[in-house]
């Protein structure tokens, strides 16, 4: 009986359902038609900096490409951040005042390109004036021109946009009273030319004693088109960067892991950390079509940097005696560096075989003075 209960009431259920569903049915509105048109959203290429014209899908490379619109969308602020959301590359210290990646467990200050010149200086690279940034995991000597046995990042320089006028100004604040604005403002100069300027500044703050941070850039770069399509771009860069250094604390000598009790305590001197960095970078381009699908490029490049990083730092801590080993020095660096390249690409068919080509030539100059001086301490 128990059961033909449950059965009964199942299927009142189940009617129940089915009526109140055919109620809605007859009182729901009927939808307009909708047609859905066949979308395909634009393929991530390679900048022509990176010496392919393939499409990313058909790269044999292992490839990773942050555009400007994905960086806004996730507030992205540094290399650093970029590198937070890309598989295969992480983050490392840098000693509080430089890029420093691990690519595929290679970790590296050098790798770094801006529109496939060599960038190696160190510093704290800011994405005001990019339009992608390029993240290649393995060896690829034939992209970079220096080997890559591990990888690279490549950041592509946003330019003038011919028939254009747009201003863009964007700013944030956090918690902490860290404060970032941007301008990019482009102006249409006429049918043929447009002067593209890019600003940004920051004033940077976080929960550790002592810190702070200052950096300004400003970037004007021109673009030409002449009759025949081909295209010049000239820019200069001026970047000012400060900041204070914080190596954070030492770790133990047995767990080899940080020593909670000292989360609180800045081993630094308030007048002591700190690193200073000034750029000029002045680059031009001109591309031109020798004949169908063959691209000629000429890039030019020249930039100055001055980097000063200086700090104390905790070595060493004897847990038995709480007592922490500091040491300290001071690092300068003058850096010239002038690049010329030239280089055609192009790609043709042999029956259903398409090959892309690619061939050049280049130039790099460098005059570096690189001082490094280590604390001496005194006892009386």
């Amino acid at each position: 009986m128990k059961n033909k209960n449950k059965l009964l009431l199942s299927a009142i259920a189940s009617l129940s359902f089915a009526m109140s569903g055919n109620a809605q049915d007859k009182g729901t509105p009927e939808l307009s038609p909708l047609s859905v048109v066949d979308s395909e959203t634009e393929k991530l290429r390679l900048s022509p900096g990176m010496k392919s014209s393939l499409d990313v899908m058909d790269s044999p490379k292992s490839i990773s490409i942050m555009t400007d619109d994905q960086i806004q969308a996730q507030g992205l602020k540094s290399i650093g951040d970029i590198i937070d959301f890309t598989p295969g590359v992480v983050n490392s210290q840098g000693e509080g005042h430089r890029d420093a990646i691990v690519i595929r467990g290679k970790r590296t200050t050098q790798d770094f390109f801006r529109d496939g010149v060599r960038d190696d200086v160190q510093y704290y690279r800011p994405l005001y004036n990019i339009e992608q940034v390029e993240i290649l995991r393995g060896s690829d000597a034939l992209t970079s021109g220096f080997g890559g046995a591990h990888g690279m990042v490549n950041r592509v320089s946003k330019k003038g946009v011919i028939g254009e006028s747009f201003n863009i100004v964007k700013g944030s604040v956090d918690t902490f009273g860290e404060t970032v604005f941007s301008l990019d403002n482009n102006y249409e100069l006429g049918e043929d030319k447009a002067l593209r300027i890019n600003m940004f500044g920051d004033n940077l703050e976080n929960h550790r004693d002592y810190y702070y941070g200052n950096s300004f850039g400003v970037n004007p770069t021109i673009r030409v088109q002449t009759e025949n399509g081909n295209i010049l771009d000239i820019s200069y860069e001026y970047l000012n960067q400060e900041r204070f250094i914080d190596r954070g604390i030492p770790t133990g000598s047995t767990t080899l892991t940080p020593i909670a009790s000292l989360k609180d305590y800045v081993f630094a001197d308030p007048t002591e950390n700190y690193s200073t960095h000034e750029a000029h970078i002045f680059r031009a381009v001109y591309e031109h079509e020798l004949i169908n699908d063959v691209i000629g490029k000429f890039s030019a490049s020249y930039s100055i940097h001055d980097k000063l990083y200086q700090c104390l730092y905790p070595s060493a801590y004897d847990e038995a005696n709480q007592l922490v080993t500091l040491q300290g020095y001071v690092d300068t660096t003058q850096r010239d560096t002038a690049v010329l390249s030239y280089e055609l690409s192009g790609q043709f068919e042999t029956g259903s075989l398409v090959h892309n080509v690619i061939a050049g030539v280049e130039y790099l100059g460098m005059d570096n003075d690189n001082d490094r001086y280590y604390a001496d301490w005194f006892h009386k």
